[in-house]
């Protein structure tokens, strides 16, 4: 069965091929598996964003509800494959693409925190851990600059 280039699974197999690449530090290997991931992630969110503004009249197969149940994992993941892509940059010395991609990791981890404490019960189960990504995201971009 072919999943397509914007299912989860080719998402997470493209950060697993990244991670494979980082543990070999092979960084620019690596950088160019989260980038394509990140980019993936960037375009289902766009489009996931237009799906979402349209009216509850006009949704009758209930498909702006069910976006909404994965949006934190979607973020989750972005987050993650952000903040690989800038230690890939860090360990290639470029300094300014990697903290862009440790700020925006922690911009969504920030997103997901008010995501979560909207209320929002059918992503409430899955909050665990956000609170821990955003620390580490926020230590990343500390370890970088060297605090």
């Amino acid at each position: 069965e072919e999943l397509g280039r914007e299912h989860a699974d080719t998402i997470n197999s493209l950060i697993n091929i990244g991670n494979c690449y980082q543990r070999l530090q092979e960084w620019e290997k690596a950088g160019m598996a989260y980038e394509e991931s990140v980019r993936i992630h960037r375009k289902i969110l766009r489009w996931r964003t237009t799906m979402a503004m349209r009216s509850e009249e006009d949704d009758k197969d209930g498909l702006v509800d069910s976006m909404e149940d994965n949006r934190v994992r979607l973020y989750r993941s972005l987050a993650g494959a952000l903040r690989n892509w800038g230690t890939c940059y860090w360990k290639q010395r470029r300094i300014s693409e990697a903290i862009d991609c440790l700020d925006e990791a922690v911009d969504m981890e920030g997103k997901i925190v008010t995501l979560l404490s909207g209320g929002e019960s059918s992503t409430a189960s899955a909050g665990g851990g956000t609170q821990d990504n955003g620390r580490q995201a926020k230590e990343s971009m500390a370890q970088l600059l060297g605090l």
